[in-house]
């Protein structure tokens, strides 16, 4: 019994970056995973990272700027889950999603600059996004 090939399959923002990508992304994998098993890597929907990077790069005294940045992020996301037809499991994931990026950008304006750890947290979330 020979086992199944495995296929990596990435994905770049522009790939993933609206709702029929994304539907043309999953249609993709579908199909392949026919013949192997597939890994799927994906980058953050197109202009999520750069809105996450504004987020830690703000200063202090900035909530109002970060306020419409996350209020941006969560319309984009929320209208590309309206347009795809997912169960409520993972629309209810991408709505947690969202909800810990607020907690993790809630305390940002307490630091002059942003700790690398949280920074990073932050700006990892466009691909948790995505997938």
């Amino acid at each position: 019994m020979s086992a199944r090939p495995l296929e990596v399959h990435k994905f770049g923002g522009t790939s993933v970056g609206d709702a029929d990508r994304i539907t043309r992304v999953a249609r993709l994998i579908s199909d392949r995973r026919v013949d192997a098993d597939v890994c799927v890597v994906s980058s953050a929907m197109s202009g999520v990272t750069n809105r996450l990077v504004d987020l830690v790069s703000l200063g202090r005294g900035a909530a109002n700027e970060r306020a419409e940045r996350l209020e941006w992020l969560r319309t984009h996301h929320e209208r590309t889950l309206a347009d795809l037809d997912l169960d409520a499991q993972a629309r209810d994931g991408v709505r947690d999603c969202l909800d810990d990026l607020d907690a993790l950008v809630a305390p940002l304006d307490q630091f002059h600059r942003t700790p690398p750890a949280l920074s990073d947290r932050i700006q990892s979330m466009g691909e948790r996004l995505a997938v």
